[in-house]
């Protein structure tokens, strides 16, 4: 957990932005007055279009503020990151569409069927190998075209976060783990060369199917303590939807996920500030829990460097 003094700082200085932006929305509010009055003295006419005319400039007000003040706050944040974690970051990511796609997960209906736009990422190294954390965004094409990362929001939007771990070892055949689903291990099996994989694990496969090029390798692969490794990420992740992909020297992990890795706020003229540090406490706990799962994953699954072939 991040200590009160690392974030003491950017604490204050979010309190200061969180100040100007109030200054400059109140004098700006007394400047409109003021000049509206005064036009009311001088020309009654113009009345009829300076008063819609201030109340755009006050709708246009909070949104500007509002993205201004949270790329402040995520600033803050991808700075503690790193500094704790050894991380570095990209607003653009690590993972290209062609590493991922050859895993051919994920295989949600959202996944793929939408233009996207990678986002946020780090990497780094977890428990001694090669480690990626990034968010995928499936959107549509205006969204994917945007310079600039955003939270969307709506019923035909989806955020998916991938972990990428380089394995020590090497896995020969390709293997899925995917949520339980009739038609989509039907199409894969048709379309990928995968079969099911039967697992003697009455819980395990309630939740999950498993696909795989190599059935006597999978079985051999999913011992007990593996499969509760799996679905312990799937809780310390919160998600509803997660799947794994083995192949080569890759694990990849994804899914789907209500949160960005960077949790930002929404700006508000009319607080205090008071709950910023248990919104930065919260984002980072978030976070590193997030390692720390995937860490405990590395040592279960055997893929450091101690346990080399």
């Amino acid at each position: 957990m991040t200590s009160d003094d690392i974030l003491k700082k950017p604490l204050q200085e979010l309190a200061q932005k969180r100040s100007t932006y109030r200054r400059i929305y109140l004098c700006f509010h007394l400047a409109a007055l003021a000049l509206g009055f005064l036009l009311f003295l001088l020309e009654r006419d113009l009345v009829v279009w300076v008063v819609p005319g201030i109340m755009l400039l006050f709708m246009l007000f909070y949104p500007l503020a509002n993205f201004l003040f949270r790329l402040e706050y995520k600033k803050y944040l991808i700075e503690l990151m790193c500094a704790e974690t050894g991380f570095t970051f990209s607003p653009s990511g690590f993972l290209t569409d062609d590493r991922l796609k050859k895993h051919e997960i994920p295989l949600h209906p959202f996944a793929w069927s939408l233009d996207h736009k990678h986002e946020d990422g780090f990497k780094g190294s977890v428990a001694g190998i090669p480690f990626a954390i990034q968010e995928v965004v499936y959107a549509g094409e205006k969204y994917a075209r945007r310079a600039v990362n955003n939270h969307p929001r709506g019923p035909f939007q989806a955020r998916w976060i991938f972990i990428l771990l380089r394995s020590v070892k090497r896995h020969a055949a390709h293997s899925l783990i995917v949520p339980d689903a009739v038609v989509t291990t039907a199409v894969m099996e048709r379309l990928s060369g995968l079969k099911k994989v039967n697992i003697v694990s009455g819980d395990f496969e309630q939740l999950y199917d498993v696909l795989s090029t190599d059935q006597v390798e999978s079985r051999a692969y999913l011992t007990p303590d593996r499969i509760e490794a799996f679905t312990a990420v799937a809780e310390d992740m919160d998600t509803e939807w997660l799947e794994f992909s083995l192949r080569g020297h890759d694990v990849l992990i994804s899914f789907k996920s209500v949160a960005p890795i960077i949790f930002v706020p929404d700006f508000s003229l009319f607080t205090s500030g008071g709950r910023d540090a248990e919104i930065l406490k919260g984002s980072l706990q978030r976070f590193f829990t997030e390692v720390q799962s995937i860490e405990t994953l590395v040592h279960t699954l055997g893929l450091g460097p101690a346990n080399a072939d």
